[in-house]
């Protein structure tokens, strides 16, 4: 995780000078928020972090799929998250292309080790679905205490892998709120 980190930090130090928001998803959300915690102390970093579908950073809810299981045992792992598309699962050539992909994020799920540190200074948001069985609002809701800074939840009606649908409301919904901060830290 940490060279992830460090490598992504590197590359956004051109991108420093202006107003962004971090967004994770899933495994994603881990990335980001050590991505956040590594620039606490760097008052150009301090914008939005945004959380999509993922247990809070201190461990609680139910396993993540183990990523050593057997093909079939780790689609079935995988589908019990829900909303990961059947023709995708189904189909032999995107299995090959995907499942590395999804092997190695849930092995940095695996091997990342929370250790409590200062809380971020920036807002959070968290996002979590209604039908989602590995990120409840109870895990989502911990998120609260990973920062200093405003936190809001939302629960959308979906399982752990949103679709479309959810992922364009999510994006409205940054846009407008990145857009109303914008206007608010550019007043004099």
């Amino acid at each position: 995780m940490a060279l992830l980190v460090e490598a992504i930090l590197q590359s956004l130090t051109d991108w420093t000078d202006r107003p962004f928001a971090l967004f994770g998803h899933s495994t994603g959300a881990l990335v980001a928020f050590e991505l956040a915690r590594r620039s606490n102390g760097r008052a150009v970093f301090q914008r939005t972090f945004r959380i999509g579908m993922r247990r809070s950073a201190s461990p609680t809810g139910p396993p993540a799929p183990d990523p050593r299981s057997a093909d079939g045992e780790f689609l079935d792992q995988l589908r019990a998250l829900g909303g990961m598309p059947d023709a995708l699962l189904a189909n032999s050539e995107l299995r090959s292309l995907v499942l590395p992909i999804l092997r190695a994020d849930f092995k940095l799920t695996e091997t990342y080790r929370y250790a409590a540190g200062v809380p971020l200074r920036c807002p959070v948001t968290a996002f979590t679905g209604r039908r989602d069985r590995f990120v409840g609002p109870q895990s989502a809701e911990a998120w609260r205490g990973q920062t200093r800074g405003a936190f809001a939840l939302y629960t959308l009606p979906s399982d752990h892998l949103f679709r479309s649908r959810i992922a364009s409301y999510y994006c409205r919904y940054s846009v407008r709120s990145s857009r109303k901060k914008l206007v608010k830290t550019s007043r004099p």
